[in-house]
């Protein structure tokens, strides 16, 4: 789940693949959003800053995020994830406007990777793979002359 504070909003997943959105005020239910999986939506990550939120569904033969639209409550697209076991936490870095995603496990990558995607409307995509080697069990980029550091 994610609380979007700038619209007293709480995202919640589902073990059926759907989302609900709750108002804070009122605890009511606005919106009950289907990912398109059958199976749980899982993990969150929210941009006030471009109004998308990203979701995990881990639980997929091919497992896939599904980036929506904060303010229309809408699915825009997702972002599958060809070759990966499975999902974890998105991040969102304000620094450089990015969501994150840790998956454990992914082709090439057997310890597993953090993985950059581009959730620009009309360019959904991984952009790049930083592999686990270059992290510590934290999760925390390790030093190395090969992987810049801000």
């Amino acid at each position: 789940m994610v609380v979007l504070p700038d619209r007293n909003e709480l995202w919640a997943g589902d073990g059926d693949g759907t989302i609900k959105v709750i108002d804070l005020f009122t605890h009511t239910i606005l919106k009950n959003i289907t990912t398109g999986s059958l199976n749980r939506a899982d993990e969150f990550a929210y941009s006030a800053a471009a109004g998308i939120v990203v979701v995990t569904n881990p639980a997929e033969t091919e497992p896939y995020v599904t980036i929506l639209n904060a303010t229309s409550h809408s699915v825009i697209g997702n972002i599958s994830f060809a070759g990966a076991s499975e999902l974890e936490q998105p991040a969102y870095n304000p620094a450089d406007g990015m969501f994150y995603v840790s998956v454990p496990d992914i082709t090439g990558n057997p310890g597993g990777a953090v993985v950059k995607i581009n959730v620009t409307p009309g360019s959904f995509a991984i952009q790049s793979i930083l592999p686990a080697r270059f992290l510590d069990k934290s999760c925390s980029l390790l030093r190395s002359p090969n992987v810049e550091h801000a």
